[in-house]
């Protein structure tokens, strides 16, 4: 049994778009109203062309992704931000190696960038000092007022 994280590519982009991606939004966001596949298309496209997106393996078989868009900082655009768009891991994989072998590749992805922004839910089983292990911290709450 070996675990390995490459960068994303063509093969896999349907597996992300129309695996993965949905069942992020359905299983673990809960709104399944988020996903619309050919957005998430144009999204995972740019992040394989940028390089910017990751995938875990278990053997052969992909089991997590973690992808992001290298984008100008909404503030002063003259610092670049990684941000992330999908972070996923199958579920029956949370308790391996991938999860943090994902987030070691994206740090080391983004000693190019000027920040770089993760997101987890409230139900996340990756602890906050994990996280900080890899040197990011929490710099703010992100609150959202929904209408549907």
């Amino acid at each position: 049994m070996s675990y390995r994280v490459e960068k994303l590519d063509w093969d896999l982009l349907s597996w992300v778009v129309e695996e993965a991606g949905p069942k992020m939004l359905t299983e673990e966001v809960g709104k399944p109203e988020l996903y619309n596949k050919e957005h998430l298309y144009t999204l995972t496209i740019r992040a394989i062309e940028d390089g910017t997106g990751l995938v875990g393996f278990k053997d052969d078989v992909p089991i997590g992704v973690l992808a992001a868009l290298q984008l100008p900082h909404f503030l002063n655009p003259n610092l670049s931000t990684l941000v992330e768009i999908v972070w996923y891991v199958l579920p029956e994989h949370r308790e391996g190696r991938i999860g943090l072998m994902l987030l070691k590749a994206y740090k080391e992805m983004a000693e190019g960038v000027d920040y770089a922004s993760l997101s987890t839910l409230p139900s996340t089983p990756i602890k906050l000092t994990t996280l900080e292990k890899y040197g990011f911290s929490l710099k703010e709450y992100s609150m959202v007022l929904e209408r549907n």
